[in-house]
Order: C-alpha cells, then structure tokens, then sequence
C-alpha cells in the first residue's frame, strides 16, 4: 500500500483539477495497511481512511468510497496496481469532453517485473490483445467496458454496486454508457502484476 500511496501522492492532474484527495478503504486486513494509510496522511492530509473490520468484498468497498467522495471524476485504483509516470493526466484529460462519462486506463505488465518464458509471453500478449482491441473500438466510438485495473468516471456516474457483483467494472461501465461515452486513453498506462507460472 505504501508505494501506491506515494505513487497517487506524486501522480499529475490536467491544471483544470485544482484539488484532489485519495480514499483508500481497508477490508478486514490482517497487515500494518491502516497503519501505513494514517502515515501516508502525514504527508498528504487529503487521504481519508474507511476501516472495515471484516473483508466485505470490492463492490463494498467501492460503494463506501463513492459515499464519501466528492470530487468531480472518481478514480479507481486497485491496492496492487501501480500507475506509470503522468498515468492520472492521461485518465483524466477525456474528460475535457462534456460528454465523456468514463475513461479506462491500459493496464499492462510492468516492465520491471514481467516474467519470463511462456508466462511472461501469454500475460504480455494478452494486454497487447486488450488494448488494441479497446483502441479500435475507441476510435469507431463503441467503447462499452472499463479496465478494473485503472479507470475515472465522472461523478454523476457514482451508482450503488450490487454486493454480490462479480464484475463491478463492467457493472460501472455499463451505468456510465447510460450517461454519456466512455473512451480509452492509451497512455494511462497501469502496471498490474501477472501470474509468473502455470501453477499461479
């Protein structure tokens, strides 16, 4: 947790987003990660904390983090997904566009830590799949989906997801189609981890 909150700490917004604040909601974490949060809101006071004492599930969560939220576009960020240098500027700048309602990131292998031989392969060729597919449809204008791993929504979007929802990003996804057009902005660029072997 503590990279990813230096990591948001240090990401840029489009200078029409004059202020920002980083909601970070802990399930049942049996780990130092709240403790680590209340440090992280010595630097940056902007971070606010949902403790949760038993894990309740991502769409929990996220409905948690949509109540207190009061910014204009709500970014989603999963705790084991790192946004690349200027990631949020590019999530962000579609927005530009009044009637963008939501913006999906590309998520991909990072770098640093892409495993080798057929693993590492099948994960790159994956991403490499998703995100031209995301672009083609992109640019015919028939975006319907957004990336868990990285993705905004304007706040008009913010709707209640069912608990037992498996698939909160589609889910999100298709309550912003209602509301306007959702693009893919290629250059907000997330790493997520992969797994390394056939066993994983």
């Amino acid at each position: 947790m503590g990279p990813l909150l230096n990591n948001l700490m240090d990401q840029r917004t489009p200078p029409e987003i004059e202020d920002r604040e980083i909601i970070v909601v802990t399930s049942g974490c049996t780990d130092n990660t709240a403790g680590v949060v209340k440090q992280s809101m010595e630097r940056f006071r902007k971070i606010k904390i949902i403790e949760e004492p038993e894990r309740s599930g991502k769409a929990e969560a996220l409905n948690k983090a949509f109540a207190v939220s009061s910014g204009d576009y709500i970014a989603l960020v999963p705790a084991d997904v790192l946004p690349a240098h200027d990631a949020m500027v590019h999530l962000l700048i579609p927005f530009r566009n009044k009637k963008v309602s939501a913006v999906s990131g590309r998520p991909m292998q990072n770098p640093a830590k892409t495993p080798r031989g057929f693993s590492g392969y099948l994960a790159n060729m994956t991403y490499r799949l998703w995100a031209r597919l995301m672009a083609k449809l992109n640019d015919q204008g028939k975006m319907s989906h957004c990336s868990g791993e990285f993705m905004a929504i304007r706040r008009d979007v913010k709707t209640e997801v069912p608990h037992d929802c498996a698939a909160d990003d589609s889910y999100i996804a298709i309550a912003a189609k209602r509301k306007g057009l959702i693009k893919f902005a290629s250059k907000a660029i997330c790493y997520n981890l992969m797994p390394s072997n056939i066993t994983d």
